[in-house]
């Protein structure tokens, strides 16, 4: 579900509230790890710097969605994969960001 943080301050911009944030980074460097990669080349397939894909490991940076995005693609892992029970699709702005991702 959604944080709360995120609904009650009326604001979406494309970023993910901290705690969410910061789960997914830890799934993104599980799954770099696993696989044995680097973060310079991460960031290389990504489109991004090697700092930006540690920050969003670390959950340190603000979380725009299409770097999530970047990264996860770079991995090879869907944004389902990551974000499995954090977010809840039936909510109609998760809903039209998912079908935006997946269009």
């Amino acid at each position: 579900m959604m944080s709360s943080a995120i609904r009650s301050s009326g604001r979406w911009r494309g970023e993910l509230a901290r705690a969410e944030l910061r789960e997914i980074g830890r799934r993104l460097a599980l799954t770099r790890r696993m696989r044995g990669m680097k973060l310079d080349s991460v960031a290389d397939s990504a489109g991004c710097c090697a700092a930006t894909v540690s920050n969003v490991e670390r959950g340190l940076r603000g979380g725009q969605l299409l770097t999530v995005v970047g990264i996860a693609d770079a991995l090879g892992v869907s944004l389902d994969d990551l974000v499995v029970g954090l977010v809840d699709v039936r909510d109609p702005l998760m809903r039209a960001l998912w079908e935006v991702r997946c269009s």
